[in-house]
C-alpha cells in the first residue's frame, strides 16, 4: 500500500467530515500548483471555463466549500506541503 511509508498519514472523507475554510485556504497554500485540485470535469467548473482559466483560490476555496465535489481526489499532504496525485510512485516519493 502506498500509505505504508506514513503511518502517520490519515484519510479524511470530506464530504462527510467537510473542510473550515481556514483548513481548505491553508490546505491550497500547502500545494506548489493548487489548480491541480480543481475538478475541472465538475459542472460548475466547465461552466465557469475553469479549466482554461483558473479562478483566482479565494474564489475556489468559497466554491469548493459550497461543493465539495469541485476538489479532486486525493490530495496528500504532509507537514507543510500538499500535492493531488493518483500516481502512486508520486505520492510515495511524496510521503518520503
Amino acid at each position: 500500500m502506498v500509505f505504508e511509508s506514513a503511518p502517520e498519514a490519515a484519510e479524511r472523507r470530506y464530504k462527510k467530515e467537510p473542510f473550515t475554510k481556514r483548513e481548505l485556504t491553508d490546505l491550497m497554500k500547502a500545494m506548489d500548483d493548487w489548480t491541480s485540485a480543481i475538478n475541472t470535469r465538475h459542472k460548475i467548473a466547465k461552466e465557469n471555463g475553469w479549466a482554461d482559466k483558473p479562478p483566482s483560490r479565494t474564489a475556489f476555496v468559497a466554491a469548493a466549500l459550497e461543493e465539495p465535489n469541485l476538489l479532486r481526489r486525493p490530495i496528500i499532504q504532509r507537514g507543510t506541503k500538499a500535492i493531488y496525485s493518483r500516481k502512486g510512485d508520486e505520492i510515495r516519493a511524496f510521503l518520503k
